[in-house]
């Protein structure tokens, strides 16, 4: 339809408003696209907080897997002896750079044959990872290093020789 008002053409038309919901629908579809953006960036943190957390907890029980086997064997090159006592420790850990807030579990296990003794040494760390479980609890991850040392007495001088092995666990 057509009218002339000041000798001007005047176009009505249906679509009047139309690009006010186009807008709204734009701005609905942005605001959709950035909450899955901050979605997807929470738990990239999420997962980077806990990978540094394994990682700090490896070294934890790493780091308790060394304090054992020097327990039971000594770098003073002595012969390896029997297993440490309380079993498990809780070496202090947590004292070590880079280790605050973690711990490990060191446990020991010996078994005798004739001319050898077999030591396992079983470490577990475990380090915080911050409160990154459902609602907001705290997570913490576990790694566990296993030692086995063989003392075996042998030759004409009957020295001990030790033999280590480390074994990783993923609980």
């Amino acid at each position: 339809m057509t009218a002339k008002r000041d000798n001007r053409p005047v176009t009505l038309s249906a679509e009047k408003g139309s690009a006010l919901v186009m807008m709204i629908f734009i701005m609905v579809v942005l605001a959709l696209l950035l909450a899955a953006l901050a979605y997807i960036t929470a738990q990239s943190n999420q997962n980077t907080a806990y990978q540094i957390a394994s990682t700090r907890a490896y070294w934890a029980a790493q780091s308790g897997a060394e304090w054992g086997t020097y327990q039971i064997a000594p770098a003073t090159g002595s012969a390896a002896r029997r297993c440490f006592s309380p079993s498990p420790a809780y070496p202090a850990i947590g004292s070590i750079p880079g280790l605050g807030g973690c711990s490990a579990k060191v446990a020991c296990s010996s078994a005798r044959t004739a001319s050898t003794t077999s030591y396992q040494i079983t470490s577990q760390g475990a380090c915080p990872a911050g409160n990154l479980g459902a609602g907001n609890s705290p997570v913490v991850a576990l790694r566990s290093v296993i030692v086995a040392i063989s003392a075996t007495r042998g030759g004409k001088s009957g020295r001990q020789i030790a033999t280590l092995n480390y074994w990783l666990e993923n609980p």
